[in-house]
């Protein structure tokens, strides 16, 4: 069964790398791309998720 993964970061390029290299993978799904912590909320409120990537670094307050 393939796992369910949230990627969640402010950049875009990492977004989206992260997305196509995991993307490509049969054993993945990309169930939901957040850029801002608010986001992630919202997403793992509704959905069932097996993986979470959360980029460590931010610059942005909201994540706190």
């Amino acid at each position: 069964m393939p796992k369910k993964v949230l990627i969640a970061s402010e950049s875009a390029y990492r977004r989206n790398l992260l997305s196509e290299m995991l993307s490509s993978h049969d054993k993945i799904i990309i169930a939901g791309i957040a850029r801002n912590g608010q986001e992630v909320f919202n997403i793992i409120r509704t959905i069932e998720l097996d993986v979470l990537i959360l980029d460590i670094e931010y610059e942005n307050k909201e994540w706190l």
